[in-house]
């Protein structure tokens, strides 16, 4: 018995191979308790013991036809079954190549780069301000400090 690979659910083959023998022995169950039960149905006896053994007999003759029956309807579940895993291993083979594929080829980001700032400016964070807390002040921009003209008659 081989265990099914990563890329297989099960072997829906061996399925209907099973399924194929219950059928089989289905069949070689219903005739089996029915040729026993012919056997001794041409048997000449009487009494009490004759009845209580034909009874016995229609009971067990109707309880092999009840196994047999099982047996048959097993076989086509199981048979149904393996069309089933069939697909799932059609799928899954498929996601498996898929998956495979996805590896060869390198990732692109989903979500493209904010664009940048024009030149000289910053660029806005994109860290949201919590809720009920003040905005971050704005940057001041002072005038350029111009330098204080020099005295004539300080030393050098």
């Amino acid at each position: 018995m081989t265990l099914p690979s990563s890329t297989s659910v099960g072997d829906p083959e061996a399925m209907r191979a099973l399924a194929r023998e219950l059928l089989g022995r289905a069949d070689l169950v219903a005739t089996g308790g029915a040729a026993g039960a012919l056997a001794l149905d041409g048997a000449t006896f009487e009494g009490p013991a004759a009845e209580r053994l034909r009874g016995t007999l229609t009971d067990a003759r109707t309880q092999v036809q009840q196994v047999a029956d099982r047996m048959r309807e097993i076989a086509g579940d199981l048979a149904a079954d393996a069309s089933i895993v069939e697909d799932l291993n059609a799928q899954l083979a498929k996601a498996a190549a898929e998956a495979a594929e996805a590896a060869k080829t390198p990732t692109t980001p989903t979500d493209p780069a904010p664009p940048a700032a024009p030149a000289g400016t910053t660029a806005p964070s994109s860290d949201p301000v919590p809720p009920n807390e003040p905005a971050p002040p704005a940057e001041a921009t002072a005038p350029p400090v111009e330098p204080a003209p020099a005295d004539p008659d300080e030393d050098l």
